[in-house]
């Protein structure tokens, strides 16, 4: 697997410095991406060294599996502040009053991002990101041009490490994960006449300043001085006996390899960090090199693999599974709550129904204690009565039970009963014991399980006795 580092060009300053800002392509800003490949990062565990660098733009550099673009931290305002708990479109409509009263410039020439939470920490501490909208369009423009599957932008602070002891805590969710220990904790880059340093403060934070420091005559004439020193300014008394590094891939590569690693899980607190916005996509897309000297056999499989294993790849995928599922079960919870209410309303209509043909004997017998709020079982009570006295044949009588007993008999597949006993409105019957133990608890669901398929209501008195009721489906008998 192959990674890509890219330093991206440092914002030109306005006036005593180098130029106005639209002046960019005047100034060749796109020939100023430094870059550093680094191969076979897997296969590396100690301190990665880069085996091609150079300067230049996006075009001229090489193909990689992977790109971690740097954007230089003075270009990037990181602000910590409260943010509500709102979906990523009404976020991103009140992220412009958050920062009115961090900033003294105009919100709207900003490009304000919300970077994602840090796993630990309460769900309103959110660290904002500010840039220049402009300068940032044109590097997102520029970064379009790699030849790369995947392409990440952080601020490049976070390639050093945090001072004294603040380092555990960003590595509690993953203690044998790669840290930046060996990282400096400031480093420094010379912009032309101005000395640019920088420092990481958290874990999502950084600081960046830049001191104007014209060289003098003797300085210029000196040609061992080396352009990227800082030790030709006095750093701030509050930073104590700390000194700044020189920007060098040396130390960066290594240090770039092992916040990769670092923040490869879901649960490391920059997993998701990417200030490119969402709809970024590749340009120029992947061009895959051929060569054998290029290594495109293996960079076409480090490339699959990859993808095949990035939890980022698989996202959007379990999102909406995720919603699938949820919507499947929000399907099965309403169609669930629609039956038990259109069951409910059926039984409110039999009792009405059942109400308004009750006699005056049966409304005086439904009115007493014994049978209060009974309105089925008078009504059919009143019913078999009637029929009976007329010499009608019900349901309730021995034949229609006999037959309904001899259906069910046929579905077990039950040659002989051991015995049987009529009661009136329902059929008392009893299995023989033997195989199947028609007493076990899967017997019992088995046979009431059967008898529902056929349309009957049987239930179990107890070893191998059950009931054959004469009406299954009024919820209730005679």
């Amino acid at each position: 697997m192959s990674t890509l580092l890219i330093r991206c060009p440092l914002k030109p300053f306005a006036g005593a410095f180098t130029g106005l800002a639209g002046e960019w392509e005047d100034l060749a800003c796109a020939q100023c991406f430094e870059w550093c490949l680094v191969e076979d990062v897997d296969a590396i565990s100690a301190s990665p060294s880069p085996i091609q660098s150079g300067i230049g733009s996006i075009d001229s550099m090489p193909y990689a599996d992977e790109v971690l673009a740097l954007l230089p931290t003075l270009d990037v305002r990181l602000i910590e502040t409260k943010v509500p708990l709102a979906n990523p479109k009404k976020l991103q409509a009140i992220l412009p009053t958050l920062l009115e009263e961090y900033v003294l410039s105009n919100t709207a020439t900003m490009h304000i991002s919300a970077l994602p939470p840090v796993p630990g920490q309460p769900a309103m501490d959110r660290t904002l990101a500010a840039i220049d909208r402009a300068w940032f369009t044109w590097i997102a423009s520029q970064l379009e041009h790699a030849l790369s599957s995947r392409i990440r932008l952080i601020p490049d602070c976070l390639l050093l490490s945090l001072p004294g002891g603040a380092l555990a805590n960003e590595l509690a969710t993953d203690p044998a994960s790669p840290s930046l220990a060996t990282a400096p904790t400031l480093m420094s880059v010379r912009e032309g006449d101005a000395m640019v340093y920088c420092q990481r403060v958290g874990i999502q934070m950084g600081l960046a300043w830049a001191e104007y420091c014209a060289p003098s005559a003797q300085q210029h004439t000196n040609a061992s001085q080396d352009y990227r020193s800082s030790r030709a300014l006095p750093l701030p008394s509050q930073l104590g006996s700390m000194s700044a590094i020189p920007f060098s891939w040396t130390w960066a590569a290594p240090s770039a390899i092992a916040f990769l690693a670092a923040n490869a899980s879901s649960r490391a607190p920059n997993f998701a960090l990417n200030l490119l916005p969402a709809g970024f996509k590749i340009r120029a897309g992947v061009s895959i090199p051929t060569s054998p000297s290029a290594g495109g056999t293996r960079a076409v499989r480090g490339a699959t693999a990859l993808a095949w294993v990035d939890p980022l790849t698989w996202q959007p995928a379990l999102r909406w599974l995720g919603l699938g599922i949820a919507a499947i079960a929000l399907g099965f919870i309403a169609q669930l709550a629609w039956l038990g209410v259109s069951n409910w309303r059926w039984g409110q209509q039999m009792e009405l129904l059942a109400m308004q043909s009750l006699s005056p004997a049966s409304m005086a017998k439904l009115s007493s204690g014994a049978n209060q709020h009974e309105v089925l079982t008078v009504f059919l009570d009143q019913a078999l009565s009637a029929q009976r006295s007329q010499g009608a044949v019900t349901d309730a009588d021995f034949a229609p039970l006999a037959a309904k007993l001899q259906q069910l008999s046929k579905a077990l597949q039950v040659q002989a009963l051991q015995q049987i006993q009529y009661s009136a409105n329902a059929v008392e019957f009893e299995f023989k014991a033997g195989v199947p133990n028609y007493s076990s608890n899967e017997a019992v669901l088995g046979v009431i399980a059967t008898a529902r398929n056929s349309g009957l209501l049987v239930t179990y008195l107890g070893g191998t006795r059950y009931r054959l009721e004469a009406f299954a489906g009024l919820g209730a008998r005679p």
